[in-house]
């Protein structure tokens, strides 16, 4: 009976570790002239895909950084994701990578972390791409490394880049961070231990 009396407390810290405070910073997929969005008629398209900037950055700059896109999975197109070629890669960047620097990487203004060429053979429809976390050991966010005063993971936002958007954004949505959902199964099983 005394182990109900300890459960509320702990899923009261889980819910504080799932509000992840998150560095005011983003990774964010940007056509070479720095938009967030584009048209794709059929054809050969190159994004870049930048790091964050920091607001402040982190002292000594980033060793390393995780993340993995979410182009959806439409038979219209195919694509090709080349890292930065001073970069160590882990992983796969649709299923989440990670870039491991050999120096430290200062994050200003930015860090290209890599080129994105999507060959199109059809006229996309309007729809969304989205930066989120999963690198190979990250959660929920997308995460760097710091390099000083100690190595330390941190997570930073993720970012949407428009395709074929109906008119042009006055801004593409706001950068996020995946919150935790708890499945309702999961929250009914909870709420039966206090009954």
């Amino acid at each position: 009976m005394r182990s109900r009396f300890f459960v509320l407390p702990w899923i009261a810290s889980m819910v504080l570790v799932a509000d992840v405070q998150v560095a005011r910073a983003w990774i964010q997929i940007q056509t070479q002239d720095g938009s967030c969005y584009a048209q794709f008629p059929a054809g050969v398209y190159l994004q870049v895909v930048y790091a964050p900037t920091f607001f402040p950055e982190p002292p000594g700059g980033i060793s390393a950084i995780e993340f993995r896109l979410d182009l959806g999975s439409s038979p219209f197109f195919f694509s090709n994701f080349t890292p930065n070629p001073v970069a160590n890669v882990v992983g796969d960047v649709t299923q989440g990578i990670r870039l491991e620097f050999p120096t430290c990487e200062m994050a200003s203004p930015t860090v290209v972390l890599g080129s994105l060429v999507v060959f199109a053979v059809a006229t996309l429809t309007p729809q969304s791409w989205f930066v989120r976390g999963g690198g190979p050991g990250s959660g929920i966010c997308p995460q760097v490394k710091t390099c000083a005063p100690a190595s330390a993971w941190l997570p930073v936002y993720g970012a949407e880049f428009l395709v074929n958007p109906v008119a042009p954004p006055k801004y593409c949505g706001a950068p996020f961070c995946e919150t935790i959902a708890i499945e309702p199964s999961t929250w009914s099983a909870i709420k039966s231990v206090y009954r």
